[in-house]
């Protein structure tokens, strides 16, 4: 799910570079697919740049990226808490860098019991189900008003 859904992202980010990137480019004549640095042209210097804020500002934001919207799932912390900058930058930025580097480290997401990737650990963030991580919530939260109710009750 979490493959399909980066297909997905890698989708929408290429439809925002056809769409509002390369224009902007061929106005200005600056070229496309010329190397300059580190064999990297301008435009694919951009694109990484655009890459990295969305994945960096939808998951911060939303906690998902609309890959992860459309089937289903989201990043949350280890811990239960609401994600934080840091866990989020470290995951988005940190993390995948080391990970497309590597490639071995997504495949790791396989074989952990939360199907971490190695940019999860680093952040102490997974991906869930969205049905089953509110199913989870609205049952903790079911529980806790019982326990609330069971003791503001007068002891008789």
């Amino acid at each position: 799910t979490r493959f399909w859904a980066y297909c997905i992202d890698l989708i929408v980010i290429s439809a925002i570079g056809g769409i509002a990137v390369k224009p902007i480019f061929y106005l200005f004549d600056f070229p496309v697919t010329t190397p300059m640095f580190m064999l990297m042209s301008p435009y694919k210097v951009v694109m990484l740049v655009i890459t990295i804020c969305y994945f960096l500002l939808m998951t911060m934001y939303f906690k998902q990226t609309i890959g992860k919207m459309i089937l289903g799932i989201k990043v949350v912390s280890n811990n239960g808490e609401p994600l934080t900058a840091t866990a989020v930058i470290f995951r988005e930025v940190v993390g995948r860098f080391i990970s497309k580097i590597l490639v071995l480290p997504y495949i790791l997401a396989a074989f952990t019991p939360n199907k971490q990737a190695l940019h999860d650990l680093f952040a102490d963030t997974y991906v869930v189900h969205e049905q089953t991580y509110e199913a989870k919530n609205k049952s903790s939260f079911k529980q806790n008003a019982e326990r609330q109710q069971l003791q503001e009750q007068p002891n008789v």
